[in-house]
């Protein structure tokens, strides 16, 4: 085996690693206040939640708010417990596993109740994803011919 490590030196490296997670932590939570502030002041303005994109004329960054639209989510416990068997066999295969095909075609059909489906049915909100890169070519030129002006 090899030599133990001194104390000085392996306490010197925790000691280093703990302030490292003390101010990594405080950083984190200067960023999250200004982010929140950046985004009220944004809200303010284009109003809360809506998708914005805006480039700094002299940072010639790109700063913007994308709103992705989720998908809805069909619960399929849920459906098969609104359902009655002979309208959950419809929408399934032989194996009973669920098939979104023959339940779009039963729902067409009248044999599987709008309702039922719509009930087990979820839509998530809109998620807000950050948006920070640098400026376009196009957002350059932008700012050129604005500065110009």
């Amino acid at each position: 085996m090899g030599t133990t490590p001194s104390n000085s030196v392996v306490k010197g490296i925790v000691e280093r690693l703990q302030d490292i997670q003390t101010e990594k932590t405080t950083i984190e939570a200067e960023e999250a206040m200004l982010w929140k502030q950046f985004y009220g002041l944004i809200d303010d303005t284009v109003g809360e939640d809506e998708p914005f994109r805006w480039t700094h004329p002299d940072l010639l960054l790109t700063i913007g708010r994308v709103m992705a639209t989720n998908s809805p989510r069909l619960d399929q416990a849920d459906l098969k417990s609104l359902l009655p068997t002979s309208q959950w066999k419809l929408c399934t295969k032989q194996e009973q596993v669920f098939n979104l095909e023959r339940l779009t075609a039963a729902v067409a059909d009248g044999k599987v109740s709008k309702d039922d489906v719509a009930e087990a049915t979820t839509q998530k909100p809109p998620t807000a994803r950050k948006h920070f890169k640098p400026a376009s070519k196009a957002e350059l030129a932008e700012i050129a011919k604005e500065k110009l002006s």
